[in-house]
């Protein structure tokens, strides 16, 4: 499971790898795989990779105050 219930990234079984292994192409290739699948499912700050589906924020949550709300439009940071 590449995320813990918290988001948490979580690296594969069979890592860190310990000093002195080999490290095989079999372990190589299924790890960084996994980390680019990670690296690849995130929303970035720079807006290049974003969602794919339409986030959900509670209506007067912290973050937005009633944002489903038409009438409170411009406390949302909404505008028409």
């Amino acid at each position: 499971m590449p995320r813990d219930g918290s988001g948490v990234y979580v690296l594969p079984i069979g890592n860190p790898v310990a000093s002195g292994t080999v490290i095989t192409s079999t372990w190589a290739n299924s790890t960084l795989t996994d980390i680019t699948a990670q690296l690849n499912n995130v929303i970035t700050r720079d807006g290049v990779l974003g969602p794919t589906n339409p986030l959900k924020v509670t209506d007067g949550s912290a973050a937005i105050r009633d944002s489903a709300s038409s009438t409170n439009a411009r406390c949302a940071g909404a505008s028409r």
